[in-house]
C-alpha cells in the first residue's frame, strides 16, 4: 500500500505550513520573545486581536521556528470546531484510523493528548474559536506540548493571553519601505501619513506597500489618502 501524508500532519518545513511567515516580522519583536518564552515552557497561549493586525502571522513565524524542530508544528485552520471535531483532526494528522472512525472521538481525548505530548509538536489553532471547545480541548488535551491559539476576540480559559494592537508609527514606517521595495528616506513623512490613515494595521499596509511596489507610486498617491482629499 502506498504511502501517504496527511494533509493536516505536523508541517516538518516552513513550506508545508498552511499560513506562510512573512519575510521579516516588523515591530513584534518584543511580543514574539514573549509568546515564546510562554510556549517553551508548555503554557497554553492565546493571541488576539481584531482582523488585520498581523496575529496569523504571528503565528506562523512562530510555527515556521518549530518545523525545524522534532515534532514539527501542527497548525490548524478551525471554523468554530466542536472539541470532537479537534480531537478527530488529531486523530488525522497522526493517522489514526481508529481514533478518526471512532463513533465518538470524544473518549479518544486521553490518547490525543498521549500522542500529543510524545511528539511534543507545536499545536495552533487558528481561526474562529469555540470557547467552549477549546477550553475543554485544553483541559483534555494540553499537557507537555505547546499550544498556540489566534482568536479575534479574548476568551477566558486555562491559558495565558496576549493582545496583539496596531504597529508603532516607526515600525509601520518600517514595515511599507520592507515590502514596497526601493523608498528614499525623503518619502518617510508621506509613508507615515499613509500609516496613520490605515490605521498602523499590517495588512492594509501590507496591502498599499504591494500597490506601491506594482505600480511605482508614491506613498502619497494610494487611492486611500485620495478619498481623505476635498
Amino acid at each position: 500500500m502506498t504511502d501517504f501524508t496527511p494533509h493536516e500532519a505536523p508541517a516538518r518545513s516552513v513550506q508545508a505550513l498552511p499560513v506562510q511567515p512573512p519575510a521579516r516580522l516588523i515591530g513584534r519583536e518584543v511580543t514574539l520573545t514573549r509568546v515564546y518564552s510562554q510556549l517553551r515552557e508548555l503554557k497554553p497561549v492565546l493571541l488576539y486581536g481584531p482582523p488585520g493586525i498581523g496575529k496569523s502571522a504571528l503565528a506562523a513565524t512562530l510555527a515556521s521556528a518549530y518545523t525545524e524542530m522534532e515534532g514539527g508544528a501542527l497548525y490548524l485552520t478551525v471554523h468554530n470546531d466542536t472539541v470532537s471535531e479537534l480531537i478527530a483532526r488529531v486523530g488525522r494528522a497522526y493517522r489514526d484510523e481508529a481514533r478518526t472512525e471512532a463513533e465518538s472521538p470524544l473518549s479518544n481525548a486521553l490518547r490525543a493528548a498521549e500522542r500529543l505530548a510524545e511528539d511534543k509538536p507545536l499545536l495552533v489553532l487558528d481561526g474562529l474559536l469555540n470557547p467552549h471547545a477549546v477550553t475543554e480541548f485544553v483541559t483534555r488535551c494540553a499537557n507537555a506540548y505547546p499550544m498556540l491559539l489566534v482568536n479575534e476576540s479574548e476568551i477566558e480559559g486555562p491559558w495565558t493571553t496576549q493582545r496583539l494592537g496596531k504597529l508603532e508609527p516607526a515600525a509601520a514606517v518600517a514595515m511599507f519601505k520592507a515590502q514596497a521595495g526601493a523608498q528614499s528616506d525623503s518619502a518617510d513623512a508621506d509613508i507615515a501619513a499613509l500609516a496613520d490613515t490605515l490605521g498602523y494595521t499590517p495588512f492594509a499596509l501590507s496591502v498599499a506597500a504591494g500597490w506601491a511596489r506594482a505600480n511605482k507610486g508614491a506613498p502619497a498617491a494610494y487611492p486611500a489618502l485620495q478619498t481623505k482629499r476635498p
